[in-house]
């Protein structure tokens, strides 16, 4: 007797298989103390060098203020607050928030 049963959308009972799953990369262990420690540190590296890049003062702390918007951790409420602080129009500050999301999009995919 088979015990994998769907329904239809008939309401017709219908038997079905077992499906495996791939193993995903990744998979088992959790990474040891040191392993951790060592991808935290990859991680704070190329996230300091996304931050300084091509950078001067001013360029870092602008990008250090659209940072603590995107995390909700600024003062700033609005784009149209963050632009004020900035002295960028509402326009650029837009910009450069879809180039930091996607930036950051794929420094977190580094390994």
């Amino acid at each position: 007797m088979n015990t994998n049963l769907a329904f239809d959308d008939s309401g017709q009972p219908i038997a079905t298989v077992d499906f495996s799953y791939p193993a995903e990369e990744g998979d088992g262990d959790p990474p040891t103390e040191d392993a951790a420690r060592e991808l935290r540190q990859e991680t704070i590296l190329a996230f300091l060098g996304w931050i300084s890049a091509k950078g001067n003062a001013r360029r870092i702390g602008a990008r250090v203020a659209l940072l603590a918007y995107l995390a909700g951790r600024s003062s700033c409420r609005t784009q149209r607050q963050l632009s004020k602080k900035l002295g960028l129009s509402t326009g650029r500050v837009s910009q450069i928030l879809n180039i930091a999301r996607r930036d950051l999009a794929t420094l977190a995919l580094l390994k």
